[in-house]
């Protein structure tokens, strides 16, 4: 099943041009001797939230689900028709192998999966169905003037090399974050782990950061990703072993996991699309933007953010765990969450709160940013 969502990963990582493709919903059926077999495939709410970030990006288009199919032991016939009765949206004869649905829906419905085998032995049949959602000019800001923040795309390297690093890092961080997108759908929360021994709300940076370590080997557990994911092309030479059992994450935590990048963890299940979810602990020198680290949002969109020495880190930070201490850690605000409610509604006259992504100072209520799916819709504290 897992090798459908990484085909999809590999697949759209390194084109420039075709949509990303965010998963809705995971299926996995045995369809017995001469019967028919159906499962929730993709639901109603997971589009009207993806349909809702693609109108924020100005994409006004219906929104179009693409369904990977795998059967083992076919050949299937298979339908993908509204939950509540109705005609196929999309069928399909399937032989043994990989095959694709694609329909277009005028309004977000609840999906089923329905598969029929005439065949006289059990056939499996494995689905993922996925959103388009496109993210045109995002490699502009990057490319473009000093101390602008903007996406990082395999082609501007070849713009100029010194880039090279800023745009693997990106891609990762991408990878990672669509990874969640998929964890999330199958498990109707963001990445966390129950760790033994490990309060909540955490009592220490070093126990925060445990917790960001467990729930990156979970997710490369589950979602079968490389550990190389998770390792900084600005730390060459490190080396990540495989995923253990979900059993020893929760025992014993690999701090190795957290090394390179942190995660806000109290992550609500709805959040704005420029919230950031991941960014890079170490501060790099970008050749044409500065200082600052690698970061990505809610949206999957990847941002280059500065450090401002004129923003004072305050509340709890992450200091101690990005090699700088606590009097030379810098702020590094995300432009787009400054204040303490929506853009759309917030006096643009009034001077608006940063929202340092390595401290607490505004996100919330008290002690919010260091609960699993309790932190600020908006701004983040990455640990």
């Amino acid at each position: 099943m897992r090798l459908l969502v990484l085909f999809a990963l590999a697949m759209f990582a390194t084109a420039a041009d075709p949509p990303m493709l965010i998963p809705l919903g995971v299926v996995d059926l045995v369809v017995q001797p001469g019967a028919t077999a159906s499962a929730p495939l993709a639901q109603q709410l997971h589009q009207q939230g993806l349909t809702k970030l693609r109108a924020g990006q100005g994409q006004a288009g219906l929104l179009e689900i693409t369904v990977l199919l795998r059967v083992t032991g076919g050949p299937l016939t298979v339908n993908v028709r509204p939950a509540a009765d109705g005609a196929p949206l999309a069928s399909a004869v399937v032989a043994v192998g990989d095959s694709v649905l694609r329909l277009t829906l005028p309004e977000a419905v609840d999906l089923i999966l329905e598969a029929t085998s005439e065949r006289a032995a059990a056939v499996q049949v494995s689905a993922v169905a996925y959103g388009d959602f496109h993210q045109p000019g995002i490699m502009d800001a990057l490319v473009g003037e000093r101390r602008q923040a903007g996406d990082a795309e395999e082609a501007v390297a070849e713009k100029d090399p010194a880039l090279k690093p800023f745009v693997i890092e990106s891609r990762n961080l991408k990878q990672i974050l669509t990874a969640m997108i998929a964890f999330q759908a199958d498990a109707e929360s963001w990445p966390t782990v129950a760790v033994a021994g490990i309060p909540l709300p955490p009592q220490t940076p070093e126990q925060a950061r445990l917790l960001t370590a467990a729930a990156f080997e979970l997710l490369a557990r589950r979602m079968q990703l490389p550990s190389t994911l998770f390792v900084s092309p600005f730390t060459a030479g490190r080396v990540l072993p495989p995923a253990r059992s979900e059993v020893e994450i929760a025992a014993r935590p690999d701090p190795a996991w957290a090394e390179d990048y942190a995660y806000d963890w109290a992550l609500p299940s709805e959040s704005a699309a420029y919230r950031v979810v991941i960014a890079s602990r170490r501060f790099a020198l970008h050749p044409r933007l500065g200082q600052g680290v690698s970061a990505v949002c809610a949206d999957s969109s990847t941002r280059f953010l500065l450090t401002v020495k004129t923003v004072e880190v305050q509340g709890i930070s992450t200091a101690g765990l990005t090699g700088f201490g606590d009097d030379l850690l810098p702020a590094v605000p995300n432009p787009d969450s400054a204040g303490s409610q929506d853009r759309a509604g917030a006096d643009q006259a009034a001077p608006a709160l940063p929202d340092n992504i390595f401290d607490d100072h505004g996100d919330g209520e008290a002690g919010s940013a260091l609960l699993p799916g309790k932190g600020d819709p908006r701004r983040a504290f990455v640990k």
